[in-house]
């Protein structure tokens, strides 16, 4: 039997762990649908530094198993930021867990949808969970290379 998922803050010591999470996620999970530059471009002059504003705004929640840091998700009224899972914990109900959570937390602003930008892999995901699809969008890295996402809501009549 799995161990239970526990959700908390993130504190200011996360930030690395919340960074090396990330480039795992991207790299384990995405890999099917970008070319190999735009994963290398994808955190070029990234650190854990970025993400130190997000966890003194209290919008970074980590999401952890047995001590070990799974998935994290950052949110703010009406939007999600950010929700990205370990390789090794995908398609264990980690991500929906997250999402719910955030969803609940995003709502903050009554009778809105909840927005978020979904990366390619992470779109039929986000579709089963009632989120449409709104719009392309891209990321920029690196000077000039494109990473392409989608951006998608929930609309507020929809529940998780």
């Amino acid at each position: 039997m799995r161990s239970p998922l526990t959700l908390r803050r993130a504190g200011m010591a996360d930030a690395e762990t919340v960074f090396r999470l990330h480039v795992d996620s991207v790299n384990a999970l995405c890999r099917p649908h970008y070319s190999e530059e735009q994963l290398e471009a994808w955190f070029v002059g990234r650190s854990g530094a970025n993400y130190l504003g997000a966890i003194q705004a209290g919008a970074l929640w980590i999401a952890e198993r047995d001590s070990e840091v799974v998935g994290f998700t950052e949110f703010f009224p009406g939007l999600i930021s950010m929700l990205f899972v370990s390789g090794g914990a995908s398609r264990t109900g980690v991500g929906r867990r997250l999402l719910e959570f955030a969803v609940t937390g995003a709502r903050g602003v009554p009778d809105a949808a909840v927005r978020l930008e979904s990366t390619l892999n992470a779109r039929l995901f986000y579709e089963r969970c009632g989120f449409v699809v709104v719009g392309n969008s891209h990321l920029v890295r690196n000077g000039d290379i494109r990473i392409p996402t989608v951006k998608m809501e929930l609309p507020p009549e929809r529940q998780l």
